[in-house]
């Protein structure tokens, strides 16, 4: 990419942040400022809006979605003719999970009418076809084997040609393996609770999982100069189970 199209990206995405964070702005100053801050810090949003991964039809998931940041950022992409090309303000179904009342309480405020966001437990939660599942630093919270269940089925709800984006802290990562090494659950009180159990893995276990259910696995092209790098991944369905 040129440096002026490289600018232009940066500008573009600096106004789809502003844009969304403006839609949590009854919820105070804070919320407002804590989201632009989330949005225009990770590199996974300006992935997402880059590399075209967002499409604007169809069921989209996002499984844990917290306050709903990412599908308000995809809503305000496609309101703002932003992804889509033509297809300016086109509807798609945005489905929006969380087992956090307060999270959803947020999400769905900040939402209205643009997102259906539930609360529930993803390991129970009954899943509908979708095109595209997402989940952003979720799996780490659950046990081995549940994590293994939820991909399993979020495999078999997914259409052909539809995809998992997965977005999950590397463990081969050297600043996962130093933080590792240190006294306590650090890695636990980064994610906001030092009792926390947390089961992360190698970004190559995640695609060794996600290759086990038939899916066509590739690495998303994230920028990794935080401190803290994630890994992610886009498994796609080509042919039905």
């Amino acid at each position: 990419m040129s440096a002026p199209d490289s600018q232009n990206l940066s500008n573009r995405f600096r106004f789809l942040a502003e844009a969304t964070a403006w839609l949590f702005r009854s919820q105070g100053v804070f919320i407002r400022w804590k989201v632009r801050d989330k949005l225009l810090s990770d590199p996974f949003y300006r992935s997402l809006l880059g590399t075209g991964r967002l499409p604007t039809e169809g069921v989209a998931i996002d499984l844990g979605c917290g306050r709903g940041v990412l599908l308000a950022f995809w809503s305000r992409a496609m309101a703002l003719g932003m992804i889509g090309g033509s297809k300016r303000g086109t509807k798609m179904r945005l489905i929006g999970i969380d087992a956090d009342p307060e999270a959803v309480k947020s999400a769905s405020l900040a939402l209205s009418d643009e997102a259906e966001i539930f609360t529930g437990d993803l390991r129970t939660f009954s899943l509908p076809e979708c095109h595209v599942a997402i989940l952003q630093n979720v799996l780490l919270f659950l046990e081995t084997d549940e994590q293994e269940a939820l991909l399993s089925r979020i495999a078999f709800c997914l259409e052909v040609g539809g995809c998992i984006i997965l977005h999950e802290p590397d463990t081969a990562n050297f600043a996962y393996r130093a933080m590792a090494r240190l006294p306590g659950n650090v890695f636990g009180l980064f994610f906001g609770n030092r009792h926390q159990s947390l089961h992360p893995r190698s970004g190559e276990d995640w695609k060794i999982l996600l290759q086990s259910l038939g899916l066509q696995v590739e690495t998303m092209p994230v920028n990794q100069g935080q401190w803290l790098p994630n890994i992610s991944l886009l498994a796609r369905k080509t042919h039905s189970t």
